[in-house]
């Protein structure tokens, strides 16, 4: 009876301490990944309202009746605004009308740090279109 139960005893003892080491793994696994996103999470959030500044600049222009230059300049402030300071700006389409409406196109790039060792080139473009038809005054 008792070589049963040295038996059973001795089977498990090559893996002790596995469980330890996978929570230790799984534990660096999620602090870095969510490290990882508070670094992103701000930058895709400061993308989104810029996106939606420029959409409001574009419907603004065209509803007053403004100039192109104008809107340019809406934007850039936007951009100052929204995108901080490693964060470059492109307006890759001037401001115009198309299809009876205001339009620009905008290009950003801004390097995010997103390990110590790892830098993300965070990029995007975007066609801001008023809603309303260009009012003529």
């Amino acid at each position: 009876m008792k070589e049963s139960f040295d038996s059973i005893s001795n089977a498990g003892h090559g893996e002790r301490g596995s469980a330890r080491l996978k929570f230790i793994i799984i534990l660096a696994v999620v602090a870095i990944v969510g490290y990882m996103g508070f670094q992103m999470v701000p930058v895709w959030y400061q993308s989104s309202t810029f996106k939606k500044a420029m959409d409001d600049s574009a419907e603004m222009t065209a509803a007053s009746g403004k100039s192109g230059e104008w809107l340019g300049s809406q934007i850039k402030a936007s951009a100052k605004e929204y995108c901080a300071a490693p964060c470059s700006l492109t307006i890759s389409q001037p401001p115009a009308i198309r299809d009876g409406r205001w339009s620009v196109t905008v290009a950003v790039k801004r390097p995010v740090n997103i390990l110590p060792v790892w830098t993300y080139n965070y990029e995007f473009e975007y066609t801001a279109q008023s809603r309303t038809f260009v009012n003529p005054q």
